[in-house]
Parts: structure tokens; sequence; C-alpha cells
């Protein structure tokens, strides 16, 4: 009885292992991180203390993700207690956060050595973030944070979109509110987050997460039976048919809903920004194909470069409107297509070392500019 329940288990672990082989030859690469920690009042941000070892984003490269007790990259701080004379907090999505990059070569950081000792830098990045998200968390969790200068990173590809899928606020009156239904702020009332509370109970399961493409199958086919087909982004459901089948086939296009949504939000964004920070400034991050234009142009590829465009021009005129600073990095960053291709990286949209370095650079040359500050 032993000798035959020791056969089966090695034949069992035996399997797993072939499996998990062919996995990795004849599948997509899915290994990676389990990234968010979910919260209704600002839908989400990066878990607290999380450190772990991914090559997702980026070339592939392994890069290592740390966060601080506040689920942010970047050593431990007060929410307010500022550790020089002046602070300066950089907020936005992946780009803020450095996907791919180690958190010294993410811009914020590259700002805060610049910088230092007179200003402190905090990246309060978090990847997926849209300006609703971080209103939101300003808002909530975040609401005691204090420094002399916010700076919001608008990243030019998807940031005039963002509030489609966050759905925290709502667009009246050339303003925004919160949205009532609790229902509309994240999917924490579903089987998701309860399946996710008992996943995250047993030992191995952010090993796994980390380094089994199989168990990633396995687990993105649970979720998606368990939304019934739907997908599952940063938490919330979200109706692949609108976010994912019209973004690869090119028809999601700049509205003008979009553009007052989140001009609305922007100004509220300025407004809570002046009550905690005093100054408030915008950084417009450009997309990939604004520079450079793929061997073989597709229609996703035409789509950024448009959206791109037009959500630089709309920010602009937004920035103009309210007397906001305006840091315009396609404006200052190279344009031709050999240089401008040494900013991204190859297999990915994000910015590479070079570019982060190189826009880090831009940031804390300008920051009297952006900020209001004489010289350090």
């Amino acid at each position: 009885m032993f000798k035959n329940i020791i056969l089966l288990l090695v034949s069992l672990i035996f399997t797993l292992v072939l499996a998990e082989v062919v996995m990795r030859f004849t599948t997509p690469f899915q290994r990676g991180i389990s990234w968010y920690h979910h919260d209704a009042r600002y839908e989400f941000r990066h878990r607290s203390n999380l450190d772990a070892v991914t090559t997702e984003w980026g070339d592939g490269e392994p890069w290592r993700f740390q966060t601080n007790s506040h689920g942010f990259r970047g050593g431990e701080w007060r929410l307010d207690l500022k550790n020089s004379k002046y602070r300066l907090v950089i907020t936005g999505d992946s780009f803020t956060v450095g996907d791919g990059v180690e958190e010294r070569e993410a811009f914020p950081a590259v700002v805060g050595q610049l910088l230092w000792p007179s200003w402190e830098v905090i990246n309060l990045g978090v990847s997926a973030w849209g300006p609703e998200n971080a209103l939101a968390y300003l808002e909530t969790e975040g609401a005691d944070l204090r420094g002399d200068c916010l700076l919001y990173a608008f990243f030019a590809g998807n940031d005039y979109l963002d509030h489609k899928r966050s759905r925290l606020f709502l667009y009246q009156d050339q303003s925004v509110t919160r949205w009532i239904d609790k229902k509309n702020l994240s999917a924490e009332d579903g089987q998701v987050p309860f399946f996710r509370r008992l996943a995250r109970a047993i030992p191995v399961y952010d090993y796994l997460i980390q380094h089994s493409q199989l168990f990633n199958i396995i687990r993105n086919y649970a979720i998606r039976v368990l939304t019934h087909g739907r997908q599952v982004v940063a938490g919330n459901v979200v109706d692949p048919v609108a976010n994912t089948d019209d973004a690869l086939k090119g028809r999601i296009t700049l509205t003008r809903e979009s553009v007052q949504h989140t001009n609305a939000v922007m100004t509220a964004l300025k407004r809570t920004a002046e009550n905690s920070f005093q100054d408030f400034g915008v950084i417009i991050i450009p997309t990939k194909e604004q520079f450079i234009t793929p061997a073989v142009t597709s229609r996703s590829s035409e789509k950024n470069a448009r959206i791109g465009q037009e959500s630089r021009s709309a920010i602009l005129d937004w920035c103009n409107h309210h007397a906001v600073n305006c840091l315009d990095l396609f404006e200052l960053l190279p344009h031709d297509p050999e240089q401008a291709s040494q900013l991204y990286f190859k297999k990915d949209f994000h910015m590479s070392i070079t570019g982060n370095s190189i826009v880090g650079e831009l940031i804390a040359s300008n920051v009297k500019t952006l900020c209001g500050k004489p010289d350090t």
C-alpha cells in the first residue's frame, strides 16, 4: 500500500513537471507576480511589502519589484514628515512605477538622485492606474500624504480612456462626483475576491504565480470560469468585447465624453493637490508609436499613435486652460526613430533604462518650472 502511494506521488510529480515543460514551449508566456491589493475606494494599488523577481514587461530580462508598507516602490516614508527641504510626489501608471526596470532606474528615482538632498521624491505610481485612481487614492487612503509638489505623469496612450474601466467617478455638469453604486467601483463583492483570499492562504501560491507557466494557465482559466468568460483587470470584471477586441482592432477612439470626463477628474486632482501639496504639475508621457513606426504597421499601432497625438493635444489644452505647468516630453525627447527606439523596450511599450534616465533628467532640470520652487 505504502509503495503504491509513493509510485502514485512520483507519477503525479513527473506528470506535472512534464506538463510544465510542454506549456513553457507551447503557450504564450504567463508567469509573473500577483501585483495588486484591492480596495473599493480607489480600485487597487500594489500589495504592501512585496518582494519578487519577475520577467513581466520589458524585454524579458529579470527585474526586482519591491514595495514599501504603503504599497509603492521606493523606501519607507511618512505621510506627513519630510526628510528634506522639499517633498515631490510623482503619481501615474506603470511608466511612473518603472515596469521592466530596477527601482533605482525608474524615472522618479532618477529625479530623487539628482535633486537630493534638497528634495525628497516619492514614487506614487501604480501599474494600470489612471487619473481617477490617483484622485480616489489621495481622497481616501492617501488623504494625509503631504508634500510641496504633486506631479501627475499623464500617459498619452490610455489615460483618457482609463475611466471606462475604473468607473470611480460620475461626470455631471462639468465636474465629477463619487459613483454611488459600490458594485461599479470594483468586483470586491463577488466570487473572485473570496477565492483570491482563499488562494493567498496557500503558502506556495505566490511562488507558483512567479515561477509556473502551468499554474498560471490553470489560474487564468479558473478566473474566466468564475467571471463567466469576462476578464478581470486589476480586480475589476470588464467586458472583453469593449476593452480588448475593440482595442486590438483599432476601433477605440478618443471621444469627447472621455476628454470631458478625464479633464474634470484632472481638475479635481489639481484642487486636491493644491490643498495637500501647494503646487501641481503635469508630465506628458508619449506613446512609443508617436516616435517609431513599426516595420509592419498594424491597426493597433496606428491606434496607439493616433490616440497618443489626440491625448497630447487634449491634455495640453487642459493645462493651458487651468494654468497648470506642463512638461511635454513629446516635444523634448528625440524624434529621430533610431534615437527614439533607445527610449523604449523592443518587445514592450514601456520606457527602457535609457528612456527612464533621460525623462528623470528632464524632470529634475525643470522642477523649478513645474513646481514653482526656487533653485536647489
